[in-house]
């Protein structure tokens, strides 16, 4: 799409060029890599931009194929899987089947997978934001930056060339090194509660003498803070711990405390 001398919304050239060469070539996938480049009008517009997913999406169904469109994410920290992570006109969001976010790495996840900051710079992730007719992916997906050498070098241009690519990276298990015996260590110390009637243990980011991820570190030595609160969080979320009310001695009121419900094995 763009806009005429009246300013106007028109079709523009590259509609039926697409067209052309989707019906020349018999293309089942259309990329447009980035989408800002492929229109001419403001991608802050949500009418402009409704009406070239209109476009697209009747070109989709003409000619049996799919349209992936590459987008720029706003400015600001990355929301991984918030599929209004998009910068512009919301139209656009809300015409896709299918919505996926790209983001870096943070270094709060960098803490959790135990890497350095140069690692952590070259891994990004891959989360499903938006997916319409299919069932969205609950995890992750994680890639890495590579260089690969063209062995394109020669007397005159002695160093060639080296372009950037991705390779699957998976992260180290959360619980690698954990044994059975070492869970039920920790599960044990938790479910006793604080010694000499000191209440419970709590899964809250604020506690302190009563914080579960430091019974983690205590009996796995390997695991960071970071890795012990997650260990803590997933344990929760499969429910081998639960919170339940119970009345505090020292605070001398109901309070969440953590309890074990099950047990590996």
């Amino acid at each position: 799409m763009e806009l005429n001398e009246r300013g106007q919304l028109v079709v523009g050239e590259l509609e039926r060029q697409l067209r052309q060469e989707i019906e020349r070539r018999k293309i089942d996938l259309v990329g447009m890599d980035p989408f800002v480049k492929c229109h001419a009008v403001s991608e802050n517009d949500n009418t402009a931009i409704d009406a070239i997913t209109g476009l697209l999406a009747a070109i989709a169904q003409e000619y049996d194929c799919a349209v992936d469109l590459v987008h720029h994410t706003r400015k600001g920290p990355g929301d991984p899987g918030n599929a209004d992570l998009g910068r512009g006109a919301s139209s656009l969001k809300d015409a896709g089947r299918i919505v996926d976010t790209l983001t870096p790495m943070s270094r709060d996840e960098a803490q959790l997978f135990n890497l350095a900051d140069g690692e952590r710079r070259v891994l990004i992730r891959l989360d499903s934001g938006k997916a319409n007719l299919v069932v969205p992916a609950t995890a992750a997906r994680w890639f890495k930056l590579v260089g690969i050498t063209l062995s394109n070098a020669n007397e005159v241009y002695s160093r060639g060339d080296e372009v950037q690519t991705v390779e699957v990276w998976i992260p180290v298990d959360l619980f690698a090194g954990l044994t059975t015996a070492t869970v039920n260590s920790i599960l044990d110390d938790i479910e006793a509660g604080l010694a000499d009637g000191g209440g419970r243990y709590s899964d809250h980011s604020a506690a302190k003498k009563r914080a579960a991820w430091k019974v983690v570190m205590k009996h796995a030595r390997d695991k960071n803070d970071r890795q012990a609160r997650a260990i803590i969080k997933t344990w929760i979320e499969k429910g081998v711990l639960s919170l339940r009310p119970y009345h505090d001695p020292e605070r001398r009121e109901d309070i969440l405390g953590l309890w074990v419900t099950k047990r590996p094995g």
